[in-house]
């Protein structure tokens, strides 16, 4: 299969690369950030792998779901800890 015309690989710019860079760190996904920068998903992820940048590879949604998890986890840990060293002082 093809690629249309708009999204034939083309050269990367230093703009491009901050650009990917920038888009990254937001934690979009990489099929996000391909339609941001009018790429394929391929030359994003290649442009990246020889970059060194590091594409989420969980949903945003999961995110939030384990951080949630985890401060309430810490929540619980801390109270109890907390009530036990109360009793036992």
């Amino acid at each position: 299969m093809t690629e249309p015309a708009d999204l034939a690989s083309r050269p990367w710019t230093q703009a491009d690369n901050d650009k990917l860079r920038r888009l990254a760190l937001t934690g979009l996904s990489s099929r996000a950030i391909s339609k941001r920068m009018n790429r394929t998903e391929t030359d994003v992820h290649s442009r990246a792998r020889q970059l060194g940048i590091i594409l989420r590879k969980i949903r945003l949604k999961q995110l939030q779901c384990a951080l949630l998890l985890r401060a309430r986890c810490t929540s619980v840990f801390f109270q109890y800890f907390w009530t036990e060293a109360r009793q036992a002082g």
